[in-house]
């Protein structure tokens, strides 16, 4: 009996195990599936900002909710791992995040470089401690950090980064350390506990409170609210000590064996109560006011929402008081009691007593409150009140007839009569009261009833009509007459519901239809194309609204008086999803909807949906079709895949939450940038900038806009636009990341809004002022610039076209007076040469050869005026330019004052030069300062009366070097001296002594002194004499330097001469007066290009005295006749019509043929310059107008004679033994190349028949043009000059002894012997043979 009585308790309370429903509690799990870096997590903390911080094995984890963002710890640039019961994470008083622990390492987090960086190395300070582990650390409130090693306490001041050792007389290891109030330190050992009071001026106050050699205390936390220390022991009891009594009251073994791994406050009204989590036992409140302890996470192994684990190493407790436990080595599981506890309905394995399958398809509950689930594997009937399972039809049990169990509606006929459809052909029928299950594949007997399939709903009226829809048609089966009725059926019918007392709604798989009880018509509801697929219909009692859950359309909803349908879907709602499988009312008329993704709540007054999803703790996301029911005891009860859940029809989901934007993961050209940082446009953390600027090569950044949202973070999408750029919103995205590129220089707005997608509300919205900035060239300031640059352009550029019209001006003056000086010095030549030929020629008397003398005279004044006023032109138009060279003083002066000698001689004037102390090396523009030197010196001689003296001496101060220019002459009147640099200004005693001048002189001189970066003054006294004193820097910055001299000092002195003193060249020019000839036949011939007629036949008559002369009028001419007669010489002018002298000399001088001509220039121009300009030409002589014909005529027989005295030194190294060979300068490198590659070209024929025509061929030369060039360079004929050469070559193959006299007769292209040697004989006055022998001998 009594064995028979433990059977029956022992299989009572196996069916109580298995039969009882679990409570579930809300949890949330989060792993390395939803990112955590790893699953062995050992600390917890929330920051200052909301981000939660995870320290794992690995490293730190930042979490907003959503996303995790992972962190290393580094030592010496090594990351470092973490372990167990070592560290922990903590925020002090600054807000900044610390990670400290045993291992003796002490990081803090950097917010703007977004790093940890290590602070602090225990054993690094203490490397003799190495061997001693760090048994206890501590945080404390005044943001210290203490740790215990060996009996040594060391404190870390956070601040100052400066820590020292506050005791050292601890004789026990020390295992914890807690604060308490007014600076009370409590220490525990192995077995004492301590007070400390610690001073910063006197010893420490130690004081022992507890003592117990048989416990070993491991844990001490503090209770400011009550003043009280838990102190917890290894294998005991929990203690608590009361500081206001000083008493220890044991808590008796409720933790037993138990370790603590840490205590936190647990906030709630009206207790005083703590979390303590444990080492292998989950976590523990105790209310420490009543010592009340309650186990309130503990691993549950039964049920699917539940706590996974018991080593709990921290734990964290945010706002809402959920709780965050730290599991290890799982994770992080959340403990919350925002949402209400639901019951879970699952399959059990191997246990009768549960709901038969998970995968739960019609839910129905029965007159006597039973609740019967439909799934795929049978039915199952639960009774609530004695817990109990029936289940029928299914794979374990041999009630059906067929194979078939999957079934998806349920109906009550009668009390205790249940009708089930499914996949099959037909209906069972149940009976609740004696078990019994029948199988009926027809409603009726009846030959024209044939079978249905797919039945998926079930149906009794009001009037007692039983209603079925299958997969082809709609029944009606009246119990009463047992007669059935069947309608066609355009879709299988998924649903049947009263509308009113006439009509059903009927859904099906295409569409909504009404079917009219009295037409027995089926008709379509409305012919709209949205509503599509019905999952489900409910009609709310008052019949005012039918609610329609579709396949992917979303929920419809219609109000049966007006007719008008309203739409809830994914777009315009909170909805997560569009396919809404079950519906069903809470007690307060609100509508719940099981969605393939989760369980919704529509708030019908607000209209809006809130969403219960498994990121807040509900487990299901895969509700089944038309499986919701409201019960009559006030339960919800939804089917879905992984079974049933039960909830209170009073539900209603939390629509408050805490959700706060974050700006973070600033990104500038794809590179992430940090405050601080070079480069970096950020002074704070991106989050807290309110004005970004960046340059105009930062204009592509993006960042991250995320939300710290621990509630429900998906629901959350971000919207944005930059105003200034694009004025319209973004679709809303779950992806924050904001990303533009290439943004114009600006100012833009960024506008960011979080938009709850349950109600597609804007939550929260946020503005960051950004400005590109412009490059320099398009910035303000740089725009400023432009307008003063265009206006300095316009200006400067209408400055130029005025300078340039002045100049243009100025040119045309200056071409006036040079043709002008070229028409005045050509009659001046007509004048002046006949004259000079009538006093050389002509005995004239003494008054006439004064008169003769003053008219030459006065030749000479006249050019010089016209030379005055070319040069005041040129430099009121040029002045600005001054090209300077590196110049000896004294030596240039010198060598220029000599060309002035002969005329002070003539006037009997002493002209004294007096030379600088020590040898100067200055800067000048030698042309400017020869017209310097020149106008004062003429003026000081020619105002300097017979017997007077001019002095010029040279002088240095300060960087300058002066110039001194005193004579003894007529002086300045005192009232004239202001106006002496005045235009066309003459003192009045000089026009009174009928003394020539222009008067532009000085004023030319004052220019071209003030252009040169020089100064001038003077002094005199009428009747006494003038000094003036001229001052220039050695070198400046305005002068354009020159590295070498144009012309050499003696170069520049005979120009100048020939240009100020014709007079001097004509004396010289009568020395040089060459003999006629006698013999007119050989005389040279000389071409006279001239456009003066007069001129030119005044040289050609003048010159055919001695020279066979030719005339030309210009350039073009000239070349025309050079081709049909060579000339010996050219004497052209510079200025004519057609082709001037320049370009004819030119091309003279680069031709082949004629590059061997002497080619003189004769021009009105006479400046330095043009005299350069000339001699560039390879002119070999300039000339000046007027000239003296005597001097022309001996340049013109010094030229002919050098050229003579070539041809003889060429003719005799052609002629003689070769011996040494004699070096001949040729006039032009064009005629040495000639030379050079005849020479080569005879030498390379010498063993061939060359002839003369062989040699013009080789040549590309006419026999004529190459028969004159050689005549005109060597006086020899081409036959004479190739004999010559093979002569040469001869003589020198016979000196090498090598050969023979008939070899080299052969080799020489000779085909006699004997006539080689003749001729040899006659060249060089001996036989070959002889020639050897006398090589021989020497």
């Amino acid at each position: 009996m009594i064995r028979k009585l433990s059977y029956y308790l022992s299989g009572l309370l196996f069916f109580l195990l298995t039969a009882l429903p679990v409570p579930a509690q809300i949890y949330k799990y989060i792993g390395t599936q939803e990112g955590l870096s790893s699953r062995r997590v050992l600390a917890i903390n929330k920051d200052s900002r909301g981000y939660m911080w995870i320290l794992t094995h690995q490293g730190m984890d930042r979490f907003d909710g959503k996303n995790f963002t992972p962190y290393e710890l580094r030592k010496d640039n090594k990351a470092i791992s973490f372990f167990p019961d070592m560290n922990r994470i903590t925020n002090s008083s600054n807000h900044n995040l610390w990670v400290y622990g045993k291992d003796g390492y002490v990081f803090q987090y950097n917010e703007l470089q977004d790093t940890f960086k290590l602070d602090f190395d225990f054993y690094a300070q203490f490397p003799h401690l190495k061997q001693s582990p760090i048994t206890a650390t501590y945080f404390d409130s005044s943001d210290r950090l203490w740790f215990c090693c060996g009996n040594r306490i060391v404190r870390f001041y956070t601040d100052t980064q400066r820590f020292e050792t506050v005791y050292e007389k601890v004789a026990n290891e020390i295992t914890s350390i807690t604060e308490g109030d007014s600076s009370i330190f409590y220490f525990s050992t192995i077995s004492d506990i301590y007070q400390v009071q610690f001073y910063p001026d006197k010893p420490s106050l130690v004081k022992r409170i507890y003592q117990n050699p048989k416990l070993r205390f491991s844990y001490l936390y503090y209770h400011p609210q009550t003043k009280q220390l838990l102190i917890n022991t290894v294998q005991n009891s929990l203690f608590v000590y009361q500081v206001d009594k000083g008493t220890v009251l044991n808590l008796g073994n409720s933790l037993k064996d138990v370790g603590i791994n840490v205590i936190k406050p647990y906030p709630s009204p009206g207790k005083q109560e703590v979390l303590i989590a444990t080492d292998a036992d989950g976590v523990y409140t105790l209310d420490m006011q009543t010592y009340q302890m309650k186990h309130l996470l503990k691993e549950d192994y039964e049920s699917p929402n539940k706590m996974n684990g018991s080593i709990i190493k921290d734990l964290y407790v945010d706002e809402k008081r959920q709780i965050w436990n730290v599991t290890y080595p799982t994770g992080i599981t959340i403990y919350s009691e925002l949402y209400p506890a639901y019951t879970q309905l699952r399959h059990s394995p191997d246990r009768p007593n549960s709901l038969v399958d998970n995968r739960v398809n019609a839910i129905l509950e029965d007159s006597d409150g039973d609740i019967w689930f439909a799934t795929s594997n049978g039915i199952s009937c639960y009774n609530l009140e004695r817990n109990l399972w029936t289940n029928y039809i299914t794979s374990y049990s041999q009630d059906t007839p067929n194979d078939n169990r999957i079934f998806i509606s349920l109906c009550e006929t009668d009390p205790g009569i249940i009708m089930v459809g499914g996949y099959m052909s037909g209906i069972y029928r149940i009976n609740k009261r004696n078990h019994q299950v029948t199988f009926t594949p027809q409603m009726a007997e009846s030959p024209r009833m044939i079978p249905d399939k797919y039945i998926r709903s079930l149906y009794k009226d009001k009037d007692g009509m039983f209603w079925m829809g299958g997969a082809y048609s709609l029944r009606k089966y009246n119990a009463g007459t047992g007669l059935s009725e069947i309608y066609n059926a355009p879709y299988p019918i998924t649903n049947i519901c009263t509308r009113d007392e006439k009509r059903m709604w009927i859904g099906t798989t295409q569409g909504l239809y009404v079917f009219d009880k009295e037409s027995k018509q089926l008709t379509s509801y409305v012919d709209d194309s949205r509503i599509g697929g019905i999952n489900t219909i409910y009609q709310t009692p008052d019949g005012r609204y039918t609610y329609l859950g579709t396949y992917s359309e979303g929920l419809f909803v219609i109000d049966n008086r007006t007719n008008q349908i309203e739409n809830y879907n994914t777009q315009n709602s909170g909805l997560t999803s569009n396919n809404i499988y079950s519906i069903v009312p809470n007690r307060y008329g609100d509508i719940f909807m099981g969605t393939t993704s989760c369980l919704s709540q529509l708030y019908v007054k607000k209209k809006e949906i809130i969403n219960w999803t498994k990121e807040q703790g509900f487990l299901s996301n895969s509700f089944t079709q038309n499986a919701a029911i409201r019960t009559r005891s006030g339960k919800l009860i939804l089917g879905s895949n992984e079974g049933a859940f039960i909830l209170p029809d009073s539900l209603n989901l939390p629509d408050k939450f805490t959700s706060q934007m974050v700006f973070s993961n600033l990104t500038i050209n794809y590179q992430s940038v940090h405050p601080g940082e070079k480069g970096s446009p950020l002074t704070r953390l991106i989050n807290e900038t309110q004005e970004l600027t960046l340059d105009y090569d930062q204009n592509s950044f993006s960042m991250q806009v995320s939300s710290i949202n621990y509630d429900n973070p998906s629901n959350i999408h971000y919207s944005w636009k930059l105003e200034g750029f694009f004025d319209t919103w973004s679709q809303p995205s779950a992806n924050g990341t904001i990303r533009y590129t290439n943004l114009s220089p600006g100012t833009y707005t960024l506008k960011v809004r979080a938009i709850l997608m349950d109600t597609h509300q804007v939550f929260q919205e946020r503005e960051l002022e950004i400005t590109v900035l412009p490059p320099f060239w398009l910035s303000y300031w740089a725009f400023t610039l432009y307008i003063l640059l265009t206006v300095g352009a316009v200006y400067l550029y209408t400055r130029y076209q005025m300078i340039r019209k002045d100049r243009r001006i100025s040119q045309e003056k200056i071409n006036f007076f040079v043709h002008t000086a070229h028409d005045i010095r050509t009659p001046l030549t007509l004048i002046k040469a006949p004259l000079a030929e009538i006093q050389k020629s002509e005995q004239l008397t003494p008054e006439g050869m004064q008169n003769l003398t003053l008219a030459l005279q006065s030749t000479d004044n006249l050019s010089n005026l016209a030379n005055n006023l070319m040069n005041f032109q040129k430099e009121e138009l040029y002045s600005s330019k001054v090209l300077v060279t590196r110049t000896h003083l004294n030596e240039y002066l010198s060598k220029y004052l000599q060309q002035f000698q002969q005329y002070a001689e003539r006037k009997g004037v002493s002209l004294h030069f007096k030379p600088a102390s020590r040898e100067l090396e200055v800067w000048i523009d030698q042309n400017k300062i020869d017209s310097i030197l020149r106008n004062l010196l003429s003026n000081a001689l020619k105002y300097t009366l017979q017997g007077g003296t001019v002095t010029v001496e040279v002088g240095e101060y300060k960087g300058n070097w002066t110039l001194s220019i005193s004579d003894t002459g007529i002086g300045i009147p005192q009232k004239d001296q202001k106006k002496l640099f005045k235009y066309l200004f003459r003192g009045a005693n000089a026009t009174n002594q009928l003394i020539t001048g222009s008067g532009i002189g000085m004023l030319l001189t004052y220019r071209l002194i003030r252009n040169h970066e020089g100064k001038i003054s003077f002094h005199s006294t009428e009747n006494v004499g003038t000094s003036f004193l001229i001052s220039f820097p050695i070198r400046s910055s305005r002068y354009q330097y020159e590295p070498e001299h144009t012309l050499s000092p003696d170069e520049t002195n005979e120009i100048t001469a020939s240009v100020l003193n014709a007079s001097t060249a004509q004396e010289s020019g009568k020395e040089k007066e060459a003999t006629q000839s006698d013999n007119r036949k050989d005389c040279p011939t000389i071409l006279i290009v001239e456009d003066n007629i007069a001129l030119q036949k005044f040289l050609c008559q003048s010159l055919s005295a001695h020279y066979h002369t030719m005339g030309a009028e210009n350039g073009i001419v000239a070349l025309e006749k050079i081709k049909t007669q060579m000339p010996d010489l050219i004497i052209s002018d510079v200025m004519m019509p057609g082709m001037d002298g320049y370009e004819l000399c030119n091309r003279i001088k680069t031709q082949l043929d004629t590059s061997h001509i002497p080619f003189i220039l004769l021009t009105a121009l006479g400046d330095q310059s043009h005299i350069l300009s000339g001699l560039e030409t390879k002119a070999d002589l300039y000339v000046v107008k007027p000239f003296d014909l005597v001097v022309l005529k001996a340049h013109i027989e010094s030229l002919l004679q050098n050229r003579e005295l070539l041809r003889r030194q060429y003719r005799q190294q052609v002629t003689k033994l070769p011996e040494e060979p004699v070096e001949v300068q040729l006039p032009t490198s064009l005629d040495d190349e000639f030379m050079q590659r005849v020479t080569q070209i005879i030498k390379e024929e010498l063993g061939n028949d060359l002839t003369v025509d062989v040699l013009c061929s080789r040549m590309n030369m006419s026999r004529t043009s190459f028969y004159n060039k050689l005549k005109a360079l060597t006086g020899i004929a081409p036959n004479d000059f190739i004999r010559n050469i093979r002569m040469q070559e001869a003589a020198l193959l016979l000196k090498t002894r090598k050969y023979t006299v008939a070899e080299v007769s052969d080799r020489m292209g000779f085909a006699d012997p004997k006539y080689f040697t003749d001729t040899f004989k006659k060249f060089y006055g001996m036989p070959p043979s002889t020639y050897m022998k006398q090589e021989n001998n020497v």
